[in-house]
């Protein structure tokens, strides 16, 4: 990816659109969003939550991140 040098802050702004995109612009654009939404899987459920205690809070949370990271790791393996 090359290095580009602006003289003002409008000239970088000028070179962030892409006036004419090509069949390659797409493709790096949708491998963008396909990893956007790899990161962004969650098993848990959207919604509210209630704890009777912070420690039962604490615990949910304490598996909720091992799970995640037990599944990031069998997701890596996969890729590799």
């Amino acid at each position: 990816m090359p290095v580009y040098r602006f003289r003002s802050f409008e000239e970088a702004r000028r070179a962030l659109w892409r006036y004419e995109p090509d069949e390659a612009y797409y493709r790096m654009l949708s491998d963008l969003f396909e990893l956007g939404n790899r990161l962004a899987q969650s098993a848990k459920p959207a919604g509210i939550f209630r704890f009777h205690s912070i420690s039962e809070k604490n615990a949910e949370e304490a598996i909720a991140v091992t799970s995640h990271t037990v599944q990031y790791q069998s997701r890596s393996s996969k890729d590799s």
